[in-house]
């Protein structure tokens, strides 16, 4: 058990989890990332353990998870009274290399393309790799999912003018949902946070941060690609077309204009509840989605996606290691 071999524990701030996160050392020189968590996320905690594990084995670089488990007196030294022994813990691998977001102002539009391509690729291979179950039809899921987000966005008062919309194209368009396929995704899978690592060693990428992942519909992945798209453009092309080598069929589109559209809104509502100034953002982001990008929905495909970007030569695209040496020291 990896909790008897703790020599030193430092708490982690970031992010919005409720969560509790560590950077843990082990007297045998090793650093762990540990995640506690309430034990009824038991069930979904270890259906990620087991998902994750299953990617790694299969050479899909997303981080690893070493341990699960019941947390008891051994985690003492957390010294955190909000922990007890009615929460779980999960340790993770401890990833060294540079987040995403720190390299992409560096890199030019080009490059954000071809690292795009890369991260497409990987995107790709994780949603068609897990063989564990699904769970439940994926259309009475998200319908299900959608009226209870809207239930909350409705109690917040919000009223945005584009908010309609979405809500009506969803409506118009949700039968797309039925027979779609599922497999284990992201869930949080943003241009503007960027859940991927570079690393100094092949694959040079690493999949991170799996809080919100789950069974379903794997282009519901790209739902959050568009809250940035404006600033890394590129990037979020590149990881479309890297996706779907270059041949993006047209229900892509179709999909990615649902999900992108009625997700905005909600995460509108809950920027509302958690912090007023990173509500004023998010507003802005949902009016930019879906009356800039798409047009107030007329249009599937979003108006940052540059289509002549898709013709560009790739011959040059492996030449990504080496921009990574750049920002590696190597």
């Amino acid at each position: 058990m990896l909790a008897d071999k703790i020599v030193n524990v430092e708490p982690i701030s970031e992010g919005f989890s409720k969560d509790k996160k560590y950077s843990v050392h082990t007297y045998d020189g090793k650093q762990y990332f540990l995640r506690i968590f309430d034990f009824n996320q038991y069930g979904k905690m270890n259906i990620e353990y087991k998902a994750l594990r299953q990617l790694v084995a299969s050479d899909v670089p997303v981080m690893l998870p070493v341990e699960i488990g019941k947390l008891n007196e051994k985690f003492a030294m957390l010294n955190e009274p909000v922990i007890n022994d009615n929460m779980g813990y999960i340790f993770y691998e401890w990833i060294i290399g540079v987040p995403f977001s720190q390299i992409m102002p560096q890199l030019s539009d080009f490059e954000k393309y071809l690292l795009g391509i890369e991260v497409g690729k990987i995107l790709e291979k994780m949603h068609h790799t897990s063989s564990l179950n699904k769970h439940g039809d994926w259309y009475e899921v998200y319908i299900k999912r959608v009226h209870d987000m809207l239930a909350r966005y409705n109690k917040t008062g919000i009223d945005l003018p584009h908010g309609s919309i979405a809500i009506r194209f969803f409506e118009e368009n949700k039968h797309i949902l039925k027979n779609r396929p599922q497999s284990f995704i992201h869930g949080d899978f943003s241009s503007g946070y960027m859940p991927v690592y570079i690393t100094s060693s092949p694959p040079y990428f690493k999949i991170i941060d799996f809080g919100n992942a789950m069974f379903g519909d794997p282009i519901f992945d790209f739902h959050k690609l568009c809250l940035y798209s404006t600033s890394v453009p590129f990037y979020a092309a590149g990881v479309i077309d890297g996706y779907h080598s270059f041949n993006i069929p047209n229900y892509f589109w179709e999909l990615f204009a649902l999900y992108s559209s009625i997700e905005v809104l909600f995460l509108t509502s809950w920027a509302y509840q958690v912090s007023p100034k990173g509500y004023k953002a998010m507003a802005r982001r949902a009016k930019q989605t879906i009356s800039d990008y798409f047009k107030d929905m007329q249009c599937v495909v979003p108006s940052w996606y540059d289509s002549s970007l898709s013709k560009l030569s790739v011959q040059h695209r492996n030449g990504n290691v080496d921009i990574l040496k750049k920002f590696l020291g190597n």
